[in-house]
């Protein structure tokens, strides 16, 4: 299950929340997934830098990287349940199936990752 909200609030015990975030600036992306407990305890993270891809809605190709990072943090940790949440309500919904989101020139870079996701997910 993937989330928005504003500000961190804990999962139900016994999950795992994967916070995710991505920045950019005029040549770099940036991203970073951070998974805590219930009590709010740091498990794991991970985070990548990465040039520019297509000068295309830089923003939204940041938060894009931080979900795939937060989807390789969930598969590291394999049998837990885990809820991802950003902050950026048009990722969370392209990655949740609305597709049409997706803004054209971008579409072969996020498409194959959003299916092989929903493959996972089911």
């Amino acid at each position: 299950m993937i989330t928005c909200e504003d500000g961190w609030s804990s999962p139900a015990h016994g999950q795992i929340k994967i916070n995710v975030d991505g920045a950019s600036s005029s040549t770099k992306i940036a991203a970073s997934a951070i998974a805590r407990d219930a009590n709010g305890c740091f498990i794991k993270a991970i985070t990548c830098c990465s040039p520019i891809q297509n000068f295309t809605d830089i923003s939204l190709q940041a938060e894009f990287l931080a979900m795939q990072l937060g989807h390789q943090l969930a598969k590291d940790m394999h049998g837990s349940d885990i809820i991802m949440e950003g902050d950026s309500l048009i990722m969370v919904k392209i990655c949740n199936g609305d597709t049409s989101l997706i803004p054209w020139q971008l579409d072969s870079i996020f498409k194959p990752c959003i299916k092989l996701y929903s493959k996972e997910v089911e």
